[in-house]
């Protein structure tokens, strides 16, 4: 049962009228045999415990399709992925930036001619 507060948030209730908690680990999700390495684990680790502080924690749903997303990369670009996210506080993962996006093409000169 839904209710809608004064804020016009929902909350969801059970019939006696509590508040329901759902509980979910992302680290408690089944990890790909492909990024199954001690060096993922402690970076999807960090990754959640990123999205809890935002207060944006993952779902079961969100925290699969992640990891498909990240399976589909080797291990090290996966953990880099995730890192990559934590340094920039984004709350979604994202291929790699090119480290030389943005900077001037290899021919060019950054001074006077």
């Amino acid at each position: 049962m839904f209710q809608k507060t004064d804020t016009n948030k929902i909350k969801r209730k059970d019939q006696e009228g509590e508040r329901l908690h759902f509980s979910f680990k992302a680290t408690h999700v089944a990890i790909p045999s492909s990024l199954n390495t001690e060096a993922f684990h402690d970076a999807w680790e960090q990754w959640h415990s990123h999205r809890r502080e935002l207060k944006r924690p993952l779902t079961p749903t969100t925290a699969k399709r992640q990891l498909v997303l990240l399976s589909r990369q080797p291990a090290d670009i996966a953990i880099a992925m995730i890192e990559q996210s934590l340094e920039h506080g984004w709350m979604g993962l994202f291929p790699l930036k090119n480290p030389a996006a943005g900077s001037a093409p290899p021919n060019a000169t950054n001074g006077p001619p």
